[in-house]
């Protein structure tokens, strides 16, 4: 299955901290009317695909996501930032999928996917 944006790559790389923000961009993405009111981006190691079970993915999220600058940063924006991972398994040439779990103006929820994430 296809991802939620555009294929690109973000490489992170060893001296990464607080580093962005990457502006993801949901104009088109969302039901009209609507506008993003929170969201919540978590990490997993590989490429993860919507229809995959994430109980059986690893949650690299603590180390790889700065939550607490990745905001929504305005109607339609979200600004994700990055830290280089400690844990081994997670760095040396590996790609992350990221998931960005919003909620809208109207209370509904949605999850989106993007790959990849490079830690070098």
């Amino acid at each position: 299955m296809a991802m939620d944006f555009d294929k690109t790559k973000i490489e992170i790389r060893y001296n990464s901290t607080d580093y962005g923000p990457f502006k993801f961009d949901f104009t088109n993405a969302i039901p009209s009317g609507t506008t993003l009111s929170s969201v919540t981006v978590k990490s997993y190691l590989g490429k993860v695909n919507p229809e995959d079970a994430l109980a059986s993915e690893t949650d690299t999220s603590s180390e790889l996501v700065d939550t607490v600058k990745t905001v929504v940063s305005s109607s339609y924006i979200v600004s994700v930032y990055f830290n280089y991972p400690t844990t081994a398994a997670y760095k040396s040439d590996v790609a992350h999928t990221l998931i960005f779990e919003i909620t809208l103006s109207n209370s509904a929820k949605h999850a989106y996917y993007f790959y990849e994430v490079r830690v070098m």
